[in-house]
């Protein structure tokens, strides 16, 4: 009887308690401004609205100055972007052209590994470069010291740039004299 009684008396506090609970926190709490503009003015500039184009040093400024402009506020203006700076006039120079020498880039030194397909669309190739210990996998497209790999077959690897192009074997001939 005597728990029966204690539940009783829990759910009674409880069902007095959580409705005036409710009430007071479902209000926000004081998301007003701290003093209003005029207020401001009158009590020697605290929270003095900036002019149109003012930086602000927030560094500069004390916790009341800065709470005094509350971040969702009605009246708030949206941001603008600083104006860019005026850029001092300049006489066009007459411009010479120099085109750049096009230095005739070595073929790459490339030994074909292994071709992966999982359909005619998906082939890819492993290649060992010179360059690099760790054999890399390319795509129709990839561009490998300066030369575009063009075309994978199950069998070779064709890379290209400009007009020129080169093929690699899977299985290159060897001659009789090695």
């Amino acid at each position: 009887m005597k728990t029966a009684l204690k539940i009783a008396a829990v759910l009674a506090a409880n069902l007095a308690i959580w409705p005036a609970a409710w009430a007071v926190f479902e209000r926000p709490a004081g998301t007003g401004a701290i003093a209003s503009p005029r207020e401001a003015g009158r009590a020697g500039g605290v929270a003095d609205q900036p002019q149109l184009g003012e930086v602000l040093d927030f560094s500069q400024m004390s916790p009341v100055q800065t709470y005094s402009r509350p971040l969702f506020d009605k009246a708030r203006r949206p941001w603008q972007p600083p104006a860019p700076p005026a850029e001092p006039e300049v006489e066009p120079v007459a411009e010479q052209v120099v085109e750049p020498e096009v230095q005739a880039l070595p073929a790459p030194a490339i030994r074909l590994i292994g071709v992966s397909s999982a359909g005619v669309a998906d082939m890819k190739a492993l290649l060992q470069l010179d360059e690099s210990p760790d054999p890399v996998w390319v795509l129709v497209g990839d561009v490998l010291q300066g030369w575009e790999v063009g075309k994978i077959d199950p069998g070779s690897v064709t890379i290209r740039r400009g007009k020129e192009s080169m093929s690699f074997e899977l299985y290159p001939e060897v001659s009789s004299g090695q």
